[in-house]
């Protein structure tokens, strides 16, 4: 795909219902699709981001509701996938003007960011140096490689992280410059979060483990619970291995995780792997919940969807699991994310974005973890770099 152009719309933002939470805040639930279906979210310090690759299509909506903007990549076959925002609402002012996000297409496989302008810039061949993947014998002109990213987070302010299922590796881009690593691992990187020390943890297809990079160098962890079999991740494609899916990790370490078949067994448990390498599952209250993704919310405790039982999940200081209904029914709430000032967003896959605005209260030590309507306007990406 060689030229994209970027549609950016004003839609009318309906606040369906809002509904009391733990700490006396509220939640909203904003319209954003009729047809299409938001499938991963980041949180910004203005609002959230989403991916819809059924239709080709981005949308950020403002934490009021009333800014709803929709991109939408032409042609279509990109799919965006995977999302993550490079602000946090504790960075510094001038941080926060640029939230743009960085996604991955995987069905054009490129890696790219947007500005809520919609400035596209695209990324999808590098030329890389001999030296930077093998010995050199005599010289060589650069190699050029191209890349296939599924899950993508941001680091810091500016270094990107991706992984690569099919290539099995995971890569880098900062600074202009892409650094690739090859998973010499019986599995391969599927999905990423961000550790304490500057770890990185995924889950693993094939091999159904977690698997820790650090330093250069990966260590895996096995769970017993998950099957070793191959898993296909071809375009339109589904695997039926069942293994680890999304994952976060809190600020002690531990590392939370779900599960690729809980949407469609309903599978009512989430994985914890500590520090000890133990692996072990809870499960939730409500039987047969599909707990679908997690994050680690401000509080520095891991919230995450039920997908079937239509509820929001949060793991107590105790270490116990309460729950917290969705306003609508049958929302069906899928990816979620969390920001530093004590605010969740939520997809539906009713084509609906959730803000769940309860005033989280943040430990007084930090962030433990880690918003006028607008015309029609067509613009010109950038194009592949």
């Amino acid at each position: 795909m060689f030229l994209l152009k970027f549609t950016l719309t004003s839609i009318a933002a309906v606040l369906l219902l809002a509904a009391m939470s733990p700490s006396g805040g509220r939640i909203s639930e904003y319209r954003i699709s009729n047809s299409g279906r938001p499938v991963y979210i980041a949180a910004s310090s203005l609002g959230a981001w989403s991916t819809d690759p059924q239709n080709d299509v981005l949308w950020f909506v403002s934490r009021d509701g009333r800014s709803v903007l929709k991109y939408s990549l032409v042609p279509g076959g990109s799919e965006p996938l995977s999302i993550a925002s490079t602000a946090r609402a504790s960075d510094d002012a001038a941080q926060r003007e640029s939230d743009d996000p960085w996604f991955t297409e995987f069905g054009s496989g490129k890696l790219a960011t947007v500005g809520r302008n919609g400035t596209l810039q695209e990324l999808a061949q590098f030329q890389v140096e001999q030296s930077e993947l093998a010995v050199p014998i005599g010289p060589k002109p650069p190699l050029v490689l191209s890349i296939s990213p599924l899950d993508v987070i941001v680091v810091g302010h500016d270094a990107v992280w991706f992984t690569e299922p099919t290539n099995r590796r995971i890569g880098s881009y900062a600074s202009g410059k892409l650094t690739l690593y090859a998973a010499t691992m019986t599995g391969a990187p599927l999905m990423v979060a961000s550790g304490p020390h500057g770890s990185l943890w995924f889950t693993e297809t094939v091999s159904g483990r977690i698997a820790k990079f650090q330093d250069g160098s990966f260590q895996e962890f096995a769970d017993s619970l998950s099957a070793s079999s191959p898993i296909t991740l071809g375009k339109g494609s589904v695997g039926n291995a069942v293994m680890p899916a999304r994952i976060a990790v809190a600020s002690d370490g531990t590392v939370y995780f779900t599960r690729n078949w809980a949407i469609a067994v309903c599978d009512s448990r989430i994985g914890e792997l500590q520090s000890t390498g133990k692996i072990s599952y809870l499960h939730t209250p409500t039987p047969r919940a599909g707990v679908a993704d997690v994050t680690i919310g401000p509080d520095g405790y891991p919230w995450f969807t039920e997908y079937c039982a239509n509820k929001l999940g949060h793991f107590t200081a105790s270490g116990q699991i309460e729950e917290f209904p969705v306003p609508t029914a049958n929302s069906g709430p899928l990816g979620i994310a969390a920001t530093s000032d004590g605010a969740l967003f939520a997809e539906h896959k009713s084509g609906k974005i959730g803000f769940y605005g309860w005033r989280i209260v943040v430990p007084s030590h930090g962030d433990p973890g880690q918003t006028s309507n607008a015309a029609s306007v067509h613009l010109k990406g950038a194009g592949s770099t």
